[in-house]
């Protein structure tokens, strides 16, 4: 029997507090560009710091309808047993091809780590049979951590991850 009428399971979201960091950071960054264009004497630098405003606060709406649409998961199972990150309406819009890994033993591979320290890190791509899902943010889960929950939600579709480690 098909289980294809099913709807998508949650296996991955983020943090709730990376959410709102992301929001809040967008509409700072709105109010910071709004605040430095009343207070520029010039007129065509004021109207394009109201340029940024508008696009930055375009961007902090977008992602406050994207955890609306998609409350915050980033790995869902579908009915067909695939693995898929949701699209965000942007990636809809610019029709990005959707992203999803399938097969019953999916390989984890863990990305180095940046230069950099990341509140997102560790990254790490899925590997199917047919489809690869790249750069997956664990936010400083560890990646037993992630494998463990995933295997818990997936066991039941006969889908099993397993992990290697890239330096």
């Amino acid at each position: 029997m098909s289980d294809a009428w099913r709807e998508p399971v949650t296996v991955w979201a983020e943090p709730t507090s990376a959410s709102v960091v992301r929001v809040a950071g967008r509409g700072l960054l709105a109010g910071l560009w709004s605040t430095a264009a009343l207070f520029v004497p010039w007129a065509l630098v004021s109207a394009l710091f109201l340029l940024f405003a508008a696009v930055a606060f375009l961007h902090a709406v977008l992602a406050i309808a994207n955890l609306a649409r998609n409350k915050g998961v980033l790995l869902r199972l579908t009915g067909s047993g695939t693995l898929e990150w949701p699209q965000s309406y942007q990636e809809t819009w610019l029709r990005q091809p959707l992203e999803w890994v399938d097969g019953e033993q999916i390989l984890v591979v863990e990305h180095s780590k940046m230069g950099v320290p990341s509140r997102i890190e560790p990254r790490v791509t899925l590997k199917g049979t047919t489809h690869d899902l790249p750069n997956l943010p664990l936010y400083r889960a560890s990646l037993a951590e992630f494998v463990e929950a995933v295997n818990e939600v997936v066991a039941e579709r006969g889908i099993v991850l397993q992990t290697e480690r890239l330096r």
